[in-house]
């Protein structure tokens, strides 16, 4: 998962064990990307064995829409 959040395996290990959300929005931010994150999320996706046509849409959704994921988070945690 760090190759799709962008960053070094040793700084999201870090990340996912302070801020698991924080790893989280990294994960999806990546899901944007074309080319090589487009093609490790899919073998994720399978990994985790997610089903349904729609599940890297969802991640490409998320991915579009993370200001108002953050807004709902806030929200929540007022």
């Amino acid at each position: 998962m760090s190759r799709i959040a962008g960053i070094p395996l040793k700084d999201f290990t870090t990340v996912v064990n302070t801020d698991l959300y924080g790893a989280f929005v990294k994960v999806v931010e990546g899901s944007k990307r074309e080319g090589e994150s487009a093609t490790i999320l899919g073998k994720l996706i399978r990994e985790l064995e997610i089903s349904g046509a729609g599940a890297s849409e969802v991640f490409a959704k998320l991915g579009n829409n993370i200001a108002m994921l953050q807004q709902k988070v806030d929200l929540f945690n007022l």
